[in-house]
Formats: structure tokens, C-alpha cells, sequence
């Protein structure tokens, strides 16, 4: 990853609480999966998720230090959201605030895409009854799901 995309992967992780009442052990445990399904797809040493901190609840942190562009980031969009809500469903979904993904582009310019845990349940479960419909239709109905945030920067003067 570029110097830059780290940066700000150290900076994400560094807003983020620690663990409270998040369970740690079975969010890591959904992170892993969804990372394994996540990487099949973009390539296993250019994509990974991590479970963090979001109040009372996990959520996870999906990053590729790959840019992931148009029809390619909705694809990926895709995979993160079905696979990440079908497990954390599994794994008790009330565990789960959201889940997050940025790729080179997104970190260089301070931003991630977020969905709520609830809304990539629910996506996931449209993925799956989506049948005869062509996968970029699929794929860009999910990407249209994600939220743009911003990534505050930490550690500037006032």
C-alpha cells in the first residue's frame, strides 16, 4: 500500500474505541470470513477486514490497497455486502453496526464507503433472490446502498 493509504488505515484504526462491548471474538471471527471471500475476489494479498469497535456493537473494516473502480468496486461492493450479511446474520446481527470499505482511491482522498449492518442483511438477502437479473444491475443496485463518509484527520493543530 502506498504510503499514503497507510496513513490513513493507521488513522482510521486510531478513531476507532476500543473493543467495549463489542464481542471481539466472534466479530473477528465474521471479519475473517468475509476478508476469505473478499480476497477470492480482488486477490488474497490486496484485500482484508478487520473487526473494530463502534460503540456497544463490532463493525467491520474492509481495505484493498488496490483502486477498485466503477463496475469493479460494485462487484466488490457486492461480495463485501453478501457475504458480510449473511455471516454477521448468522452471527447475531444486533452485534453489528456497519460495515466500511476503501480502496487506494478512497484512502487518498479521506473516504470510505459505509453500510449499516441491517441495510447489508437486507441487501444480501435481495442479492440472493436476485436470480435471471444481470450481476452489474445487482452490483450497482448494492453500491447504491453505501453512504460516502469522510475520514476526519487526527492530530491537526487548531
Amino acid at each position: 500500500m502506498k504510503r499514503t493509504g497507510v496513513a490513513v488505515v493507521a488513522t482510521i484504526l486510531s478513531i476507532v474505541p476500543a473493543f467495549g462491548d463489542c464481542d471481539e471474538v466472534v466479530g473477528k471471527r465474521v471479519a475473517s470470513q468475509v476478508s476469505s471471500d473478499f480476497a477470492t475476489l480482488v486477490g488474497f494479498t490486496k484485500a482484508s477486514c478487520a473487526v473494530t469497535a463502534d460503540g456497544h456493537q463490532c463493525s467491520l473494516l474492509c481495505l484493498s490497497d488496490l483502486n477498485v473502480l466503477g463496475d469493479n468496486r460494485n462487484l466488490a461492493l457486492a461480495m463485501i455486502t453478501a457475504s458480510a450479511g449473511k455471516r454477521m446474520r448468522d452471527a447475531g446481527l444486533g452485534k453489528f453496526a456497519r460495515v466500511t470499505f476503501a480502496d487506494r482511491e478512497l484512502l487518498s482522498a479521506r473516504k470510505a464507503l459505509t453500510i449499516s449492518a441491517v441495510d447489508a442483511s437486507t441487501m444480501q438477502q435481495s442479492i440472493a433472490k436476485a436470480g435471471g437479473e444481470h450481476p452489474l444491475v445487482v452490483s450497482a443496485r448494492v453500491a447504491g446502498a453505501y453512504r460516502t463518509i469522510e475520514i476526519p484527520k487526527t492530530g491537526s493543530k487548531k
